[in-house]
């Protein structure tokens, strides 16, 4: 704790854009954290953070988070005061369940919450009206959403290791869907039309 503290006062003193926390066994964030209001990119990978402090709502030019590879198993709440945020990398912790209330996040671009403990999805992950990328896999979602087609902005889509084989028709009409990543039993199920095709690149993983 002392050594975050001591990176979060310098940063504070120098009006920092960016700051790297990343393995340094958090449990906690110190609220100070709060104070850094020109931050645009902070690292909090790799600690053992189970929640978040209110206060990193006071981060509102935050651009970029990383909370990948913490103990946390429900989305933080904080996140969705966050609305600058482009990029969000959430993977490997044991989250249950995202709000609706990610609904707010309308710059994020980017979004991350592969192997986690997640069953079901939010219709309105699906509204994001920017997001490109979407890292789903090793979860344990039953079904991919139909709202999957409302995405018109999605490039990239990841849904390996996950209780499902069978892709919603959806996901064929999206206009800018590049990159498919699926597992053998879910390659198995695509369209052969759409293998023909050669869009989606769709690479078995």
């Amino acid at each position: 704790m002392n050594d975050a503290l001591k990176r979060i006062s310098a940063a504070a003193a120098q009006g920092s854009k960016t700051l790297n926390l990343r393995g340094l066994g958090l449990d906690d964030l110190p609220e100070e954290i709060g104070t850094l209001t020109t931050l645009e990119e902070l690292d909090l990978s790799r600690n053992a953070l189970r929640q978040l402090t209110p206060s990193l709502v006071g981060l509102d030019q935050l651009a970029k988070l990383d909370l990948s590879r913490n103990q946390l198993k429900w989305f933080p709440s904080e996140l969705c005061g966050l609305t600058s945020l482009r990029s969000l990398n959430a993977s490997d912790n044991a989250i249950k369940d995202v709000p609706a209330s990610i609904s707010t996040l309308i710059a994020l671009e980017e979004l991350d919450i592969g192997f986690n403990k997640l069953e079901r999805l939010p219709r309105e992950l699906f509204a994001l009206p920017r997001l490109r990328k979407l890292e789903l896999s090793g979860n344990q979602l039953k079904l991919l959403p139909r709202e999957v087609g409302q995405m018109k902005e999605l490039v990239e889509l990841w849904v390996v290791d996950n209780p499902f084989s069978v892709l919603p028709k959806e996901i064929w009409t999206l206009p800018k869907l590049s990159w498919l990543h699926l597992d053998g039993e879910q390659f198995g199920q695509v369209p052969e039309a759409v293998r023909k095709r050669g869009k989606p690149t769709l690479q078995v993983v």
